[in-house]
């Protein structure tokens, strides 16, 4: 079994974020300074999300924003992207075996 999956406390939290950088100017770095001052969310639940955040692959790992983060704003790709994302952060638990036979 993957260990450190990553995980979130609160889901509304998380959609509140995401639905917070479609409309937010791309950071130089996604900070806990940005998301409390440009995202106006504060407290420790918003900070537990930034973890999250870069294994979904949205931000790199010195805080830059990735290409993901950029086309995630585009809301009409938005859903695509994050399916890719989550696709991607869950991928030990995805198993596809088309070849089986019942």
């Amino acid at each position: 079994m993957a260990k450190n999956l990553p995980y979130v406390t609160t889901v509304r939290t998380l959609e509140r974020m995401l639905e917070k950088i479609t409309n937010a100017s791309v950071p130089e770095r996604f900070t806990q300074d940005f998301v409390s001052t440009k995202l106006s969310m504060r407290g420790g639940t918003p900070r537990a999300i930034i973890p999250f955040i870069k294994k979904m692959g949205h931000v790199a790992g010195d805080g830059s924003p990735t290409e993901l983060y950029k086309k995630f704003r585009n809301q009409k790709k938005s859903g695509g992207v994050i399916a890719k994302c989550m696709k991607n952060v869950y991928a030990p638990f995805i198993i596809f075996n088309f070849n089986k036979t019942s």
